[in-house]
């Protein structure tokens, strides 16, 4: 796959997606997405030295279930009116065996709580106008104090991530 150009690049929200995955019952999967995010990126030539940071708007969550959608912004979950902002920082970028792709090390801040995780991020396509990356990750959703009573539903959060950089 192409290496992307080194810049300021920034994320272009219209052609990305911010999707998660979680169990309900432990065999229910329950999709959803966020609909209001931004995010930058500053790719170096060494790609171990690049740098990102990326904000997602807590309300915007959507499952298509209104009942469930107003749950997941409630106190229990997101708690979106209190904590307004997602927001993840990179600490680090390593390469892997395989060309275009990284483990992409950083802070994920979810209800005023900060922890460590790494995303897997794979380059789909590059040239001088357009990056399209795709990325996947795992969370403890308890570690943030997200749905904390609530049994039901799996620890483990799945994020999927298909985003287009620009130039900034």
């Amino acid at each position: 796959m192409d290496t992307p150009t080194p810049g300021e690049w920034k994320v272009d929200a219209a052609a990305s997606r911010l999707g998660f995955t979680a169990r309900l019952l432990g065999v229910i999967k329950v999709t959803g997405s966020f609909g209001e995010f931004g995010g930058s990126a500053h790719i170096a030539a060494d790609v171990t030295r690049s740098s990102a940071s990326g904000t997602i708007a807590s309300s915007s969550v959507t499952t298509g279930h209104d009942a469930r959608d107003r749950h997941l912004r409630s106190r229990q979950f997101l708690s979106a009116r209190r904590h307004p902002s997602i927001s993840f920082r990179t600490s680090s970028v390593g390469s892997t065996a395989s060309a275009g792709r990284w483990a992409v090390g950083g802070e994920l801040t979810v209800r005023g709580v900060t922890q460590p995780i790494v995303v897997n991020v794979t380059v789909d396509a590059a040239d001088t106008s357009r990056v399209r990356l795709a990325g996947e990750a795992s969370i403890d959703r308890s570690l943030f104090g997200v749905g904390r009573a609530m049994p039901i539903v799996g620890r483990t959060v799945k994020i999927d991530l298909d985003v287009t950089l620009i130039p900034a």
